[in-house]
């Protein structure tokens, strides 16, 4: 098992939280998503290394929606 922590850009909403939630929770090898709009965060548990989405893939997903993933905490207004 393997798990990450990824910070996002452009929630607003719990709307946005569930949307991105329920989205990589549906990619294989993904057991486990965790998404917090106050942390502007997400934790992944997946079936390994392998299977784990990269930032490059979050990115490729979602910023058509307008989310940004990083993999430490954006500071910049």
């Amino acid at each position: 098992m393997a798990k990450i922590t990824y910070y996002i850009q452009g929630m607003h909403c719990s709307s946005c939280e569930s949307f991105i939630q329920r989205t990589v929770r549906n990619l294989k090898g993904v057991k486990k998503v965790n998404v917090s709009l106050t942390k502007s965060q997400i934790e992944i548990d997946a079936e390994s290394n392998q299977s784990m989405p990269s930032l490059y893939k979050l990115n490729q997903l979602f910023n058509k929606d307008g989310y940004s993933f990083f993999e430490q905490k954006n500071t910049q207004g």
